[in-house]
């Protein structure tokens, strides 16, 4: 007697991206050896996203937010939406994606063989450059900063599936009952370091990370801030950072972890001699907007932060 194939819901979030969800759909669709529900949730779209996806992928079902919530509000909607539904497995997996077919697949296999895994990562590649790697696994520094293991590397044999200390939000595949007792995103992180943040909160109980070799995606990084280094990207990850030390490391570690941050940050900032002059003045006030904010406890979207 055939074996049921397992069901994954698959989160897709959106926010004016028309083009690279539909590619990203597109891909979902083509799994092998799995049944997807697939899930937009869109952010508030004014790009005819909804009506896109609506038009091209009938079966998908679209949750509008109607506002834009950021990464982690948004992908919040989704996943509360998924557990009501009660599926084993939930996919957050970001719209700048293209998944290899048997992506998922070797997702949940990967888990089924670690009971104590709460979540399982893909390996990334560039979707501009597919055989070099953007993730294949995630380590912190001694000084605290997160760091992809094999960025920028040629893909090989020496990158396998193994322990991972934390999972990238470009592609997480959850073990729902688990996600149930972690609890979703931090809200306040809107963009960037919720994946840290909600990845150490497993860990601290007892939980494992696993980083999958066999399950691959390529990755166009960065769309969601039209450039990596543009001075929005510098405001949340100044803000960002500082706020996953104190919610993620004792009173006694923090100190020196504040410091380590701050530093990194503005190294990279000064130390750019490709960055045009007014673009490292606007990145120097948003840093400083972003240390603000932290400090003040101001943990809304900024769009102003010049």
């Amino acid at each position: 007697m055939p074996t049921s194939l397992p069901e994954v819901a698959v989160i897709v979030l959106n926010w004016n991206g028309k083009d690279d969800t539909l590619s990203c759909l597109k891909s979902v669709r083509a799994q092998e050896n799995i049944v997807v529900h697939m899930m937009l949730v869109d952010n508030a779209s004014i790009d005819h996203s909804v009506p896109a996806v609506r038009e091209s992928f009938p079966e998908a079902e679209i949750i509008e937010t109607g506002a834009n919530l950021g990464y982690a509000g948004g992908n919040n909607v989704g996943l509360k939406h998924a557990l009501k539904r009660g599926f084993e497995y939930t996919f957050v997996l970001n719209n700048d994606t293209v998944l290899d077919p048997y992506c998922l697949a070797n997702l949940v296999a990967d888990l089924n063989a670690h009971p104590n895994a709460a979540a399982a990562a893909p390996k990334a590649l560039f979707l501009d450059s597919p055989t070099t790697i953007y993730f294949a696994g995630g380590t912190l520094s001694p000084g605290g900063a997160p760091e992809h293991v094999g960025m920028g590397q040629q893909d090989g044999p020496q990158f396998f599936s193994c322990d991972t200390e934390w999972v990238t939000g470009c592609a997480i595949l959850f073990r729902s009952r688990v996600l149930k007792e972690i609890s979703l995103f931090e809200s306040k992180f809107f963009l960037l370091f919720e994946d840290l943040d909600w990845s150490m909160r497993a860990r601290k109980l007892g939980y494992k990370l696993r980083f999958v070799a066999d399950a691959r995606l390529w990755h166009k990084a960065s769309a969601s801030f039209g450039k990596t280094f543009s001075p929005l990207y510098w405001y949340y990850y100044s803000r960002n950072n500082l706020l996953w030390i104190e919610r993620a490391f004792s009173r006694r570690q923090r100190p020196r972890l504040y410091f380590s941050a701050l530093k990194r940050t503005l190294y990279a900032v000064l130390l750019d001699g490709n960055m045009p002059t007014l673009e490292r003045k606007q990145i120097r006030r948003s840093v400083a907007r972003g240390v603000s904010d932290y400090l003040f406890r101001r943990f809304d979207e900024r769009n102003s932060w010049r």
